[in-house]
């Protein structure tokens, strides 16, 4: 069993410029061992040498969790990224690849049990839920669209009643026309001109 790495005890700022270092590629084992020296913070090659390995696999998790999210993106379709609802399921799928593979980093995990079909498995159930909440919205969309057209209808009749009503009652047609332009939130005739 090993142990842990005697670089985390380094300062925030310190380990973060090791990181940053390794991350960059331009720095050899040696320099990064030497910075730390410099810095009042000596450790040896391996301990350096393992960091960065590390660091490296890391950073290529990070890199395949992309790659395999990109692809299921694809496998998706475009119209299942789409609008917030998309974009969260995206999201979700990233941090799971993402999470699964630095699981497998962090614990020397076996590079064959990733399981890309379980992804393309999840990919497809993400798209299914993404079709149907879009087929939900699209549902809901129509439901408000035929309720606002049944409530225009019946507030033109109630105008329609009530203008009959005013012209039997002797109202002029200017003022029946004003009555049913204030209900149905229209110009009157003479302003339309």
């Amino acid at each position: 069993m090993s142990k842990g790495s005697t670089l985390k005890a380094l300062p925030p700022a310190v380990l973060a410029q090791v990181n940053f270092m390794i991350g960059e590629g331009g720095w050899t084992i040696d320099q990064i061992v030497d910075y730390l020296s410099d810095a009042g913070h000596p450790r040896s090659r391996s301990a350096v040498g393992r960091h960065a390995q590390r660091i490296n696999q890391v950073a290529e998790k990070l890199r395949q969790s992309r790659e395999i999210t990109e692809a299921v993106v694809r496998e998706m379709g475009p119209a299942a990224a789409d609008g917030r609802q998309g974009r969260f399921l995206v999201e979700v799928l990233r941090n799971l690849v993402g999470e699964t593979l630095m699981r497998r980093v962090t614990a020397g995990g076996d590079e064959d049990a990733f399981d890309a079909e379980g992804f393309m498995l999840l990919a497809k159930a993400l798209k299914d839920m993404s079709a149907a909440t879009r087929y939900d919205q699209d549902f809901d969309l129509k439901s408000r669209k035929a309720h606002a057209e049944e409530v225009a209808r019946i507030a033109k009749e109630q105008a329609e009643s009530a203008a009959s009503e005013a012209t039997n009652r002797g109202m002029t047609d200017d003022q029946v026309d004003f009555i049913r332009a204030k209900i149905l939130g229209v110009k009157l005739p003479t302003e339309a001109r």
